[in-house]
């Protein structure tokens, strides 16, 4: 019925404990506006794979003009979610502008985990610091892989793909 505050009324549907009534709450939901396409994402964190695989069916029908807002989304939430906003990457349209500014976000924010893990150098040794260090450290990687995975996906021709690849390898040769 398209209601005002549809979203508002289904959203904690989404934490319900049966799988159908999850189900239920991603088919009710359009991907017309930003709250519902927020919504859908967090739908593709669910544990059950008939729901989040369904979340991705619904970010499909997208409209073009809310396609920077799904952008956006690229590089946070967890893995299962950026796993299947990667995926449903591979199927639309992302203008060249839209994956730039994703991929600049992305670098942005490990440089400045970067930097701020260099300036806690020049502090005195403590095991805090050491683990922000490495935090900082596993941050900018994972904005690093972000970056990766989104140019991966736009990639017609499938070589970012097999650098992907060589970077997860576990053979410190190959990465």
């Amino acid at each position: 019925m398209e209601a005002p505050d549809l979203v508002d009324q289904v959203l904690p549907f989404l934490k319900h404990p049966q799988e159908t009534v999850r189900l239920a709450t991603v088919e009710a939901l359009s991907p017309g506006n930003e709250p519902a396409i927020h919504a859908l994402i967090i739908a593709m964190g669910d544990p059950s794979n008939s729901v989040r695989n369904r979340a991705i069916q619904r970010l499909e029908d997208i409209p073009l003009s809310l396609l920077p807002v799904l952008v956006a989304e690229l590089g946070s939430h967890s893995r299962r979610v950026r796993d299947g906003l990667f995926q449903l990457a591979r199927t639309l349209d992302a203008k060249d502008l839209d994956v730039s500014r994703f991929c600049l976000g992305q670098l942005k924010i490990a440089y400045e985990a970067l930097a701020q893990a260099e300036a806690l150098d020049k502090t005195p040794k403590t095991d805090a610091k050491e683990l922000l260090v490495k935090h900082l450290d596993e941050m900018s990687e994972l904005r690093v892989e972000n970056v990766v995975n989104g140019l991966a996906a736009w990639d017609a021709t499938g070589q970012i793909g097999m650098t992907l690849r060589g970077l997860r390898s576990d053979d410190e040769r190959v990465r």
